[in-house]
């Protein structure tokens, strides 16, 4: 028994059947159209959102440092160190080494008998190409009381190789500008240590000031916003090692 499909045929004498083919090859072509499209657009996006997405240290993506923050006044050895401070430490002296720009290892025991300002910073770090300027204008004024002022890249920043103390002596060279050479203000690089005890959070232009004996005083960041406070602390320290 044969069965009848005449339900199933278009009626007509064929231009029903042809006008459904050119439809169906009409909606072929935008598919085709619409998907290369697609592949087309598509690397331009993966790069749009790669790049939003980028560290802000792209050197070493892996040991990115964030985005300055604020944090809540500090206290050491059970005593404010400053009202304005930034930050908690865990220690009340300043211990560990680092590297200097001619490759030299130094412990801050070094500087035991004299105030230290130790700052932390990133080469790329906007506040801290503005705060080393204004260091820079006003470190006569550390240097006549007597304090140290060592400024260390962040481990995870710069290599630690010829080209990363490339790098760091130009940007110091070009931001400190005459100020750049005085014995007085030492350059170099944290050791992994140093920058996890005393700046975990990886934030630059980190910085605390150190009596003569080592013990902290001190915290703030982005001295170019801070100089009256880091002033007046500074010349208390100073007062103390008199």
């Amino acid at each position: 028994m044969s069965e009848d499909h005449s339900h199933c045929q278009v009626p007509g004498n064929g231009t029903g059947s042809t006008s459904l083919r050119q439809s169906t090859k009409t909606r072929t072509r935008r598919w085709v159209v619409l998907g290369l499209t697609v592949v087309a657009i598509s690397p331009l996006a993966l790069r749009i959102a790669t790049f939003s997405g980028a560290p802000v240290v792209k050197r070493h993506a892996k040991q990115a440092a964030p985005v300055y923050s604020i944090y809540p006044a500090a206290k050491v050895s059970g005593r404010s160190i400053g009202s304005d401070a930034q930050a908690s430490s865990q220690a009340s002296v300043l211990t560990g080494s680092f590297t200097t720009l001619g490759g030299d290892q130094m412990d801050l025991a070094t500087f035991k008998g004299k105030p230290v300002m130790l700052w932390f910073i990133v080469v790329g770090c906007a506040s801290c190409s503005v705060s080393v300027p204004a260091v820079a204008k006003r470190l006569s004024a550390f240097v006549s009381d007597g304090i140290e002022v060592v400024s260390l890249d962040l481990y995870g920043d710069l290599a630690r190789s010829a080209q990363g103390r490339a790098e760091m002596t130009q940007f110091a060279q070009a931001a400190a500008g005459p100020a750049f050479p005085n014995p007085h203000w030492i350059w170099g690089f944290a050791s992994k240590s140093l920058s996890e005890a005393y700046d975990p959070s990886g934030v630059p232009d980190l910085y605390y000031l150190a009596s003569a004996t080592g013990e902290i005083t001190y915290k703030n960041s982005v001295p170019v916003s801070t100089m009256p406070q880091l002033l007046a602390h500074a010349r208390a320290v100073a007062a103390t090692a008199g």
